[in-house]
């Protein structure tokens, strides 16, 4: 194996293990907002929490991956790409809020916990925005910094979290509102790490907003599809089945995911190296054996083993999860890959390709949702999810075979061409 490719997977297994931290941190707290929430409480929260991503996706415009894109290319311009994308991102969180406010009282009513902890996502919004370009340029300039930074979130919510099931009756508004405490202090955290790591000063610069736009709103328009995708069944769920079975299918979904922290390092790491123009073929060669490899050993030991963990950490009012699992799995395998191909395809310039069939994919779940939740419920959902991912993947496949033999003429300079 050649020097940059060992070097890469080095690079891989420190983030796979930060990866895997904060997934285990994430599953322990899961399991103890399921046991303190119970059922019905734990769909209030996933309702939540799945409109908050969905809310970040589409109000965000792209902007972070067009961090990481463009201060990989460009690292003596780092911070002016930070600053033009916080000035960017402002406004728009601003009118991420609004709506987050307009949806709690409308279409997203539910109970008294659920529309409180929609209001405090609605504060959450500008927090996660004004953190975000500190964030992901470290993901550029120093992916061991950004690793700690992920894996401060997670540790002090679950820290904070258990002190508060110790001291007081924990609901959903304060499991939300300890969320958003956690989320803050990852921010400063970040921003602080990044000035310490900054190496020339920069300010926002209106003749850069332009291509970080354009990279961004093609960016944007193959994760917001992929966000809906992942998010939109939970969404669905909560308008249309009791919150207990929503709670149940929820816990399913993050369970059927475990192993994604693992596969997506290789994504995480080959996006910057392949914006930066970093061994592209051994790169891109390593991350799609390694993810496939690691994706599906993964759920099918997870499938195997639900049967036992899920009554042994849950508890009552779970029985149905080893079930949807079987329904989430294929899918689940096939989503973990798919980011990866994206991170790769999004690295080389054409995050329109991955739009192109993430939205197919949007088609998928939206028609097999209408016929399958009515029938069978959250089990159609789980089947609607696999169906989905499985033809993106596919669709993924010819894309970035399509780009491997017709290289962005425009990779040079820096702009965005699909």
């Amino acid at each position: 194996m050649r020097r940059g490719g060992s070097r890469y997977l080095r690079i891989v297994g420190r983030t796979a293990a930060f990866n895997a931290s904060t997934t285990l941190v994430s599953a322990a707290t899961g399991v103890l907002l399921a046991r303190v929430l119970g059922a019905a409480g734990r769909g209030d929260y996933a309702a939540a929490t799945a409109f908050f991503g969905i809310v970040l996706v589409i109000f965000e415009l792209g902007l972070a991956a067009s961090v990481v894109y463009f201060s990989a290319r460009r690292q003596d311009l780092a911070d002016t790409f930070v600053r033009t994308a916080l000035g960017l991102l402002l406004p728009l969180a601003v009118a991420g809020s609004v709506f987050v406010v307009v949806a709690s009282f409308t279409f997203m009513d539910g109970s008294e916990g659920r529309d409180i902890a929609l209001l405090v996502i609605a504060a959450l919004v500008p927090i996660s925005f004004a953190a975000a370009p500190a964030v992901f340029a470290l993901q550029a300039l120093d992916i061991r910094l950004w690793n700690v930074v992920r894996l401060v979130q997670p540790l002090l919510f679950a820290s904070a979290l258990t002190a508060a099931v110790v001291t007081l009756d924990v609901d959903v508004r304060i499991a939300t509102g300890v969320f958003g405490a956690s989320l803050a202090a990852q921010g400063l955290l970040a921003w602080w790490l990044y000035h310490r790591r900054r190496e020339r000063r920069g300010r926002f610069s209106p003749l850069e907003a332009a291509p970080m736009l354009r990279y961004g709103l093609s960016n944007a328009a193959s994760t917001a599809p992929n966000a809906l995708n992942g998010r939109f069944d939970q969404i669905l769920l909560a308008l249309m089945v009791a919150p207990a079975a929503l709670g149940q299918y929820a816990v399913a979904v993050s369970l059927s995911l475990m192993v994604a922290p693992l596969a997506v390092a290789f994504g995480n790491v080959a996006f910057p190296r392949l914006a930066g123009g970093d061994d592209s073929e051994a790169t891109l060669r390593h991350a799609l054996r390694g993810s496939f490899v690691v994706a599906i050993l993964g759920v099918v030991v997870v499938v195997a083993l639900a049967p036992v963990i899920v009554p042994t950490l849950y508890g009552q009012g779970f029985d149905e999860v080893p079930r949807l699992l079987l329904g989430l799995a294929p899918g689940a395998a096939f989503f973990v890959v798919n980011q990866v191909v994206g991170d790769l395809l999004r690295g080389m310039g054409r995050p329109t390709l991955v739009a192109r069939c993430e939205w197919t994919g949007v088609v998928v779940t939206i028609v097999g949702l209408a016929i399958l939740v009515p029938l069978i419920g959250a089990f159609g959902a789980a089947l609607t999810s696999s169906a989905t991912y499985i033809t993106v993947h596919v669709l993924l496949q010819f894309a970035l075979r399509a780009a491997r033999s017709k290289p962005n003429s425009s990779a040079a300079t820096g702009a965005v061409s699909d």
